[in-house]
């Protein structure tokens, strides 16, 4: 747990919004793995597991697209945080992310669940 718990803080570091970003961190229950999102310079999400970080970053993109109402360019403001843990067990984590993006003042909420299996992040 120190390497996962090392690795991952060298990743919150080297973003700007260490502290925006710490409040963001979700650990699976056996505190084997976390998740979080960066906003800046660019929004990217990862998923950490032993000295691995997977960039499961398309998730943002996906759950804009279940919007379908404008291109994420469009959007005046758009988060992206780990919301829970949906699964964890043996070289499989399943992380539930969630997605507010304002348009003309309106707030709009997706969320989308990412699997990573194996170390490698499954799109559907």
């Amino acid at each position: 747990m120190k390497r996962i718990i090392l690795f991952a803080y060298i990743i919150l570091v080297s973003s700007s919004l260490y502290a925006d970003t710490e409040k963001n961190v979700l650990w699976n229950n056996e505190k084997s793995a976390i998740a979080f999102c960066v906003s800046e310079p660019e929004s990217r999400c990862f998923i950490v597991v032993d000295e691995s970080a997977i960039d499961v970053s398309q998730v943002e993109n996906a759950n804009i697209g279940k919007l379908g109402i404008a291109p994420k360019e469009k959007y005046e403001r758009v988060i992206t945080f780990p919301a829970k843990w949906l699964r964890s067990k043996t070289n499989e984590y399943m992380v539930s992310f969630t997605t507010k993006a304002w348009l003309s003042g309106q707030r709009h909420t997706v969320t989308e669940p990412v699997l990573v299996k194996n170390g490698k992040y499954t799109v559907r």
